[in-house]
């Protein structure tokens, strides 16, 4: 699978499995953790 960002957060394929939303959503949760901590 290929991932995009945009603005900082993971965009899902147009035909995205379920186990890709998982995916994307704990990185984009991680991403918000990293973003808190250095702001």
């Amino acid at each position: 699978g290929r991932f995009e960002f945009d603005n900082g957060k993971l965009i899902l394929p147009e035909k995205a499995e379920q186990r890709h939303f998982r995916a994307v959503k704990e990185i984009n949760q991680e991403i918000m953790k990293l973003r808190c901590a250095y702001a």
